[in-house]
């Protein structure tokens, strides 16, 4: 049966079978689509028999349930669709177009199909169109909250976990030590930027500088300039000060104590945000997925946890927004209000957001990490260009809908103009110099000719090329020289532009272990395949199988290559450096959540079908969930339950030793100030916990002080060592085998052989390795505990006394020998040399007695206390005299305590 509605109009009608007619969408053919609001007195209607009869300038007809247009059966009735009136192409554009007759005899020329509706642009299957109930809309968003909640107390109780077991810890260790003199709480092993980054905090506002722009941290002693954001050292200052005002503790260790709190704080804020808006935007699921990615994905999950206060979690969400935010904008595709494509949004100023969010998110990046965040800007370029030659071509604009370039020009105009902001929030007006290794207007610029470039590229590709749109050379001059401009000032500029082209940096970045190509770090034992890549390739490949579907959008398959592309650029820099890894993380979160949900749409309705494929994403959600949980949680749990008696981890034992290192030099140093030369993450442990100055770390800012950390600890002789200790007013030196890094350091100061230049006679490896302690050192007596046992490490720690006699030197050796080499017979000999010299000194005849007490040789104990304390004023002889009467009245010789007793009353020797 055809439907006429008068002599000269033909019509399509698609209706759901609850109508509503207060929206109708009337569209022509080939043309933008009319939105049309009908009032009460709608010329449609209900028919009686359910079907739709209506008036439209006096013309009528009516369409029975179950039938489409043309007279033909509704083979396969489409229940939801919108009511839509379909006019032949060409004329009129009025609401209520007047049309030529048309014969019957007349062929009507056929639709081309929607490119963002399908993939072929066949008719979506019943599951796309069909809208779920209210009742499983809701069950949907409560098990959203349900997983969301779940990730929250995920993160929550990892904090407590860690907090409560390193406090215990560090209250074991400090048992013995008064309240005041604490040290703070260590951090996580892996937190050597954490150290430092609370050493930033605890010193705001001095000098009246309240952002981190210098140290003197380091380099002693001039210091250093900072390029960190001030904003991190901010939010850490803010929690130490909150702890302080509650608990009264001292600034440096309510810092601390916060800092096993600042991440995980900030991943729950992250959680409650990021996840919900990405339900919002793409459903339920979505968010689920993103949810439990950012506490499940190692990379993504590392930088927030507890004890780890670093900006490394912070740059993975602003990547993840960045990519994200691009797919929330459909990628610059946008389909129609009625389209039911999943990844495209449906409005222009929804995918506006989606850019501006992505923006803002990158131009944050850039200020914590510029060279991240560039780099994945770069990944985002050749991934729009990409897609759009892949599934450009057909999506040219219709009724709405189709790629809009302009989107990037929209998405660099508030990407360059955030990362301004930015740059002016912690430069201006004193700080403005070129330094490429932090965000800079340059990267404004490149910014902006990138998202122009994409723009021009892009609608030139969907504009099919050819001779008719030739190619817009002249379009793409400026956009071209504004992206050219950065790497040329990198390439050009020297050591003062990008520190990274130094050659001490070129050849120190081989002994680091993150800067390490992948296959050598796997070869090493240090990295594992699953540790590096896992099981997250799955989603590549589900994103591959997506695009030979029919039935998925284009809109949804551009955003899978969009975010696909990434993650490959990615992958093939891990191969070149392992660090690149750690920026997969948040690529494969955003691509997951567009693909499981995108998956189950796919899925038919019946229950059987969804049982299956639910069981089959739960299955491999536990295989990526369960190792991350145990991981987590493994640990910390039994270290929890264990009680007074905990096993404490490699990094856990470092730490705790690092804090009685730094005990230790600040008593040796009696409030004098302290300048430390150490290896160059000893540096940042000791310095940061005691509050004092170094030299040497690993950091680009500080290259002046590495070469200077390497200087000192590879000096070829005793006077080329003390000559360094007073340049730059080394007060003590710290060493350990643990990463003493004296034979890396000497590789990078000398890569080829150098006459008179040896390893074997730096000054290092003669102190800590051959025990050859110079004549300006006066070693500390630190005895090998359960810690360095444990860990088998050799530790020494010197004080820098240029002005000691010989005698001096000799005695400290003495004790060292004694009490950390645990060598009493070199002690006793060095001693008895000493008294030779100088028969009257009771510092080295009390030395004897604590030797001879050790040993059990009481008589000769007592003989050393009484020809010292002759030379004794009284209160101190008398306090001598009581301590020894305890010591031998304990060792079963109370006739020796008894003469002690009596010896202090004697009268003292005139000198």
């Amino acid at each position: 049966m055809r439907i006429w509605f008068c002599s000269k109009l033909r019509v399509a009608l698609e209706y759901p079978r609850e109508m509503d007619f207060g929206k109708v969408l009337l569209g022509e053919r080939k043309e933008h689509p009319l939105e049309i609001t009908f009032t009460n007195n709608s010329p449609l209607r209900k028919d009686t028999d359910g079907g739709v009869a209506g008036t439209l300038e006096g013309c009528q007809g009516s369409l029975p349930v179950g039938q489409r247009g043309h007279g033909r059966e509704n083979r396969n009735p489409r229940p939801d669709g919108p009511l839509t009136l379909l006019f032949p192409r060409g004329e009129g554009s009025s609401i209520f177009p007047t049309f030529p007759v048309a014969s019957k005899r007349s062929k009507q020329k056929k639709k081309k199909p929607d490119p963002l509706k399908t993939g072929t642009g066949r008719k979506s299957s019943p599951t796309q169109a069909t809208a779920p109930s209210p009742l499983a809309r809701t069950l949907a968003w409560i098990g959203f909250s349900a997983v969301l909640l779940a990730c929250i107390a995920w993160v929550a109780t990892h904090a407590f976990l860690v907090d409560a077991v390193t406090v215990r810890l560090c209250n074991e260790a400090d048992k013995n030590i008064p309240v005041e003199k604490r040290m703070p709480v260590f951090l996580s092993e892996i937190a050597f930027d954490g150290y430092a980054w609370n050493r930033h905090a605890e010193h705001l506002g001095e000098n009246g500088e309240w952002r981190v722009r210098h140290t003197d941290f380091d380099n002693a002693p001039e210091g250093r300039e900072v390029h960190w954001n001030s904003a991190f050292a901010w939010y850490l200052r803010g929690l130490g000060e909150i702890y302080r005002a509650v608990t009264g503790d001292s600034l440096r260790n309510s810092i601390y104590r916060m800092s096993i709190w600042a991440n995980p704080i900030l991943l729950v804020l992250a959680l409650g945000i990021f996840a919900t808006l990405s339900a919002r935007r793409f459903g339920p699921l979505c968010g689920s997925v993103i949810a439990i990615g950012m506490v499940a994905v190692p990379t993504f999950y590392e930088g927030f946890m507890p004890a780890y206060p670093d900006h490394h979690g912070l740059i993975a969400f602003a990547l993840l927004g960045m990519l994200f935010g691009i797919a929330w904008a459909g990628a610059g595709w946008v389909q129609n209000e009625g389209g039911n494509d999943f990844a495209p949004p449906h409005t222009l100023r929804q995918a506006r957001h989606g850019m501006i969010f992505s923006a803002i998110c990158g131009a944050a990046g850039l200020w914590i990490s510029a060279f991240s965040a560039a780099v994945v800007l770069g990944a985002i370029g050749v991934s729009a260009i990409t897609a759009t030659l892949l599934l450009g071509r057909m999506a040219r604009i219709k009724a709405g809908g189709g790629f809009h370039q302009e989107l990037w020009k929209y998405w660099g105009l508030w990407g360059a103009g955030g990362s301004l902001v930015f740059y002016l929030l912690e430069y201006f007006p004193f700080n403005m110099g070129i330094r490429m290794e932090v965000n800079h207007p340059l990267y404004a610029i490149a910014w902006l000719g990138g998202g122009w470039a994409i723009a021009v590229l892009t609608g030139w590709i969907c504009g099919n090329g050819g001779k008719s749109n030739p190619f817009p050379w002249r379009n793409l001059i400026w956009p071209s020289l504004a992206c050219a401009f950065l790497p040329l000032v990198v390439l050009l500029g020297g050591n003062e532009v990008y520190s990274a082209k130094d050659p001490f940096m070129i050849r120190l970045y081989k002994n680091i272990a993150e800067l390490l190509p992948l296959m050598m770090r796997i070869r090493m034992g240090g990295l594992t395949w699953g540790a590096a890549i896992g099981w997250f390739p799955v989603f590549l490949l589900a994103a591959a199988t997506l695009q030979m579907s029919r039935v998925v959008g284009r809109g949804t398959k551009a955003v899978l290559i969009f975010l696909a592309i990434p993650i490959l650029l990615i992958t093939a820099l891990q191969f070149y450096q392992v660090r690149w890894g750690m920026l997969a993380g948040p690529l494969y979160i955003a691509l997951a959540g567009i693909v499981v949900p995108q998956v189950w749409r796919l899925v038919p309705r019946d229950a059987l079908s969804r049982a299956v494929v639910a069981a089959m994403l739960l299955s491999f959600g536990y295989i990526l969930v369960a190792p991350t949980f145990k991981n987590t949680f493994t640990i910390a749990w039994a270290q929890f339950r264990s009680g007074d008696k905990v096993s404490i981890t490699a990094g856990q034992g470092l730490a705790l030793l690092h804090r009685q290192m730094a005990r230790a030099i600040l008593d040796d140093a009696a409030g004098a100030p302290v300048v430390l030369l150490s290896s160059p993450n000893s540096s940042c442990l000791l310095s940061a916990m005691g509050g004092f100055r170094t030299v040497g770390t690993l950091y680009w800012e500080n290259v002046e002080g590495l070469k200077a950390a390497a200087a000192g600890l590879n000096a070829q002789n005793d006077e080329e060592a003390l000559a360094f200790m007073k340049k730059h007013g080394i007060t003590h030196v710290s060493m350990m085998t643990w990463e003493n890094f004296i034979g890396p350091f000497f590789g990078i100061l000398y890569p080829k052989p150098v006459p008179g230049k040896s390893y074997e006679n730096s000054f290092g490896k003669r102190a800590l390795f051959d025990k050859v302690i110079p004549p300006w050192a006066r070693p500390l007596a630190f005895p090998p505990n359960d810690l360095s046992k444990g860990m088998q490490q050799t530790v020494l720690m010197l004080r820098v006394a240029p002005d000691q006699s010989l005698n001096e030197a000799k005695f400290h050796l003495a004790r060292f020998s004694r009490l950390v080499e645990g060598n009493p017979i070199t002690a006793e000999i060095s001693l008895k040399e000493i008294l030779d010299n100088a028969p009257d000194s009771s510092a080295v005849r009390m030395e004897l007695v604590d030797l001879y007490v050790s040993q059990g040789r009481h008589r000769d104990a007592a003989n050393q206390a009484l020809a010292a304390m002759k030379s004794l004023q009284p209160d101190l002889r008398r306090s001598v005299a009581s301590q020894l009467a305890e010591r031998f009245t304990a060792a079963g010789q109370p006739d020796l305590a008894a003469e002690m007793l009596k010896a202090a009353e004697a009268p003292a020797k005139p000198n």
